[in-house]
């Protein structure tokens, strides 16, 4: 069980040249201080993080999905005025297919929302697997029998959620996570030398991150 609510304390330590960021997650203290590094997910290859922030040609909507392309993670967010975003890709009949995603409670710690996924062929033929909560530690697969395009639904797993998520798919027989190129998030807090911090994580998957300048 996750406690709902650490607080956190912590000091900047160098100066000058180089931006580094790292997670402190909400983890099990086992009823009393710290512990752990909050990563309870997979080890398998790839950090999900990917290289691809921009929307493509879609804007996520039903009537306009944004396009995927195999073994690019796509970054993705649920924000106050989206409750879904959808994103479509073309399959041929006989592949194998693998869906993955990165989140904020089965990822790799550097996404904030724990999401639900769900998977249709665009003609309305039949859905290919729906509210999925996991798809880090092992893809969702599916091999169609003709070639057609498919939707991919992200949610929040927790209506009214908001937060970040990546999500890719790759073909083919080999079950590993595609890789994916780290990529620092936009929002974090720059920490002074000798000078402590104070955050509160509120919620059980929640994460700060900081940054500190060192000299190389």
């Amino acid at each position: 069980m996750f406690p709902m609510k650490n607080t956190l304390r912590i000091l900047g330590i160098a100066a000058i040249a180089l931006i580094i960021g790292f997670t402190i997650t909400a983890c099990d203290t086992g009823g009393g201080g710290g512990g752990g590094n909050g990563n309870e997910n997979g080890n398998g290859n790839g950090n999900g993080n990917g290289n691809g922030n921009g929307n493509g040609n879609g804007n996520g909507t039903d009537n306009n999905p944004i396009p995927l392309t195999v073994d690019q993670w796509k970054h993705g967010e649920i924000t106050g005025t989206t409750t879904q975003v959808q994103y479509s890709f073309s399959v041929s009949a006989g592949t194998i297919y693998r869906l993955w995603w990165n989140d904020g409670k089965q990822g790799d710690n550097t996404k904030s929302l724990d999401v639900k996924v769900s998977a249709k062929y665009s003609d309305g033929a039949n859905n290919i697997f729906s509210n999925t909560d996991n798809g880090w530690n092992y893809s969702q697969s599916f091999t169609p029998k003709e070639s057609k395009t498919v939707i991919i639904t992200v949610e929040a797993y927790t209506s009214g959620n908001t937060g970040t998520y990546a999500i890719v798919y790759s073909t083919g027989n080999t079950p590993d996570r595609p890789d994916g190129e780290w990529a620092p998030p936009s929002k974090h807090t720059p920490l002074t030398v000798n000078t402590w911090d104070y955050k509160s994580i509120v919620s059980s998957y929640g994460i700060e991150w900081y940054s500190v300048q060192v000299t190389t």
